[in-house]
């Protein structure tokens, strides 16, 4: 199966994005802030900013993958997520 995001940099956090967007296209990231996507190549230290937590949630969800907050409470009652 293809992916249906992938992960760009914006204001200093890496946004997750639909993957068909293409370079100078506009678009929104799963946190809902608009963006152009940047032409390639990338600076490889924009791979090390911290991820968008509402985008990361987003993206969690729609590939079926729990949480971080998910994962904190089935820790904390013992259970699995």
């Amino acid at each position: 199966m293809a992916a249906r995001n992938r992960w760009l940099p914006h204001a200093r956090k890496r946004h997750a994005v639909p993957a068909d967007l293409s370079p100078a296209q506009p678009g929104t990231t799963l946190c809902g802030v608009d963006l152009v996507v940047p032409a390639p190549p990338l600076p490889a230290v924009h791979r090390y900013w911290p991820t968008c937590v509402p985008c990361d949630e987003a993206w969690r969800r729609m590939e079926g993958i729990p949480t971080h907050a998910e994962r904190v409470a089935a820790r904390a009652t013992g259970t699995t997520p």
